[in-house]
């Protein structure tokens, strides 16, 4: 699990915002942010993919809580995006708290959280705001939905490997800025300086022309268009802008490397980056890392919205197979082998994320006799 908490780069003097003046630092503090927003964003959107399953007993159960969790926890969202913007938030803040009113769920933006004086105390939730709307109500920790999602060892250690990599990459940037730049040499015949050929010896009508002599090649150098530049006699303006043609490799080559590390911190493969198909193996790695997320998800919702019902089966359980797609062709010979060795037509059909089938033989298990039972098999028969 991961958290990368924006405030440490406060802490060390780099204000975050869209306005912030271009600079080294903040060439070197984007890219990092970026590719852990990216990262993060990922990982929601995976998580938000999975199913809750209520249930009732021992038996799946499509009611209205249900329905809550999966289709509409609220008016104004579907579950979706609101649970894509609470599982973000559990990953890149200090916590997402999610709290009910009327039966609905909602994503608090910010709260605050009251420590008990002692630790056999609930902790309390104040102040709350969501959507640009006040909460006048104070919820106690029982009552509400807290995902924290994060690892602080990974966020220093991360943002300490990037140090060196972003001092790099903004040396690369600023060097193929500076190859791109066009540089020209203005030169001037001392003779040529005076009135009427006669040079004058007064430094300030010399600095004066000086002055308005610059401000004309810089306009002329800087135009976009067409530009016009009138010279005296003995002044030239030569162009010295390297041949050489800018080149971006070096620079991607290092934010690759930016993007290899936040992989690294979230434990994503970097295909994920570039909607690339995994391969099975890299899908197991990464489901390695999400699984203890789903499952603390899990055990939040249980123990606050169900408490020591589960005893008796009353359970929400998060299904994973959702996160990946499933091409039915390709799967088809591991599917039969499933059919044969007891699994349902609709369990199958749920296995794809398919609607099942209301018949009795949809539900119905069968084996092949070669997984028979060994005293079945020494009664003899076929």
């Amino acid at each position: 699990m991961f958290n990368f908490n924006f405030k440490f780069l406060k802490r060390s003097g780099i204000e975050i915002n869209d306005s912030y003046i271009v600079s080294d630092q903040y060439i070197e503090t984007k890219a990092l942010q970026f590719a852990i927003n990216a990262g993060i964003d990922i990982i929601a959107s995976l998580l938000s993919k999975c199913e809750f399953r209520i249930y009732k007993g021992s038996s799946l159960n499509k009611s209205d809580t249900w329905y809550l969790f999966n289709v509409e926890p609220n008016k104004n969202e579907n579950a979706s995006s609101f649970w894509r913007k609470v599982f973000h938030k559990a990953l890149i803040d200090d916590g997402a708290l999610v709290f009910q009113i009327d039966s609905e769920f909602y994503l608090a933006d910010s709260y605050t959280m009251n420590e008990p004086n002692s630790i056999f105390s609930q902790r309390t939730y104040s102040n709350i705001y969501t959507n640009g709307n006040q909460v006048f109500k104070t919820f106690l920790e029982e009552d509400v939905f807290f995902f924290n999602l994060k690892n602080d060892n990974i966020n220093s250690l991360m943002i300490e490997l990037y140090g060196h990599y972003g001092k790099l990459l903004s040396s690369s940037i600023n060097h193929i800025k500076g190859r791109k730049a066009r540089k020209w040499i203005f030169k001037k015949d001392n003779a040529a300086t005076g009135i009427g050929g006669i040079k004058v010896d007064v430094k300030s009508e010399e600095e004066d022309q000086t002055s308005k002599t610059n401000d004309s090649v810089k306009r002329f150098v800087e135009s976009d268009g067409t530009a016009i530049l009138q010279l005296g006699n003995g002044k030239t303006l030569e162009d010295k802008s390297s041949l050489a043609t800018s080149d971006t490799r070096d620079a991607r080559n290092l934010l690759n490397d930016v993007f290899d590390i936040v992989c690294i911190g979230l434990h994503l493969p970097k295909k994920v980056f570039y909607a690339d198909s995994l391969t099975d193996d890299e899908f197991v790695a990464l489901m390695t890392f999400i699984d203890p997320m789903i499952q603390a998800i899990e055990d939040e919702c249980n123990r606050k919205y169900y408490g020591k019902r589960v005893l008796n089966g009353d359970k929400i359980k998060i299904y994973r197979n959702k996160v990946k797609y499933i091409d039915i062709f390709s799967s088809a010979q591991k599917l039969e082998s499933l059919f044969r060795i007891g699994f349902s037509f609709n369990e199958l059909m749920n296995y794809l994320n398919e609607e099942q089938i209301d018949e009795e033989w949809a539900n119905e298990r069968f084996v092949t006799k070669n997984y028979m039972r060994y005293a079945d098999a020494m009664k003899g028969g076929e």
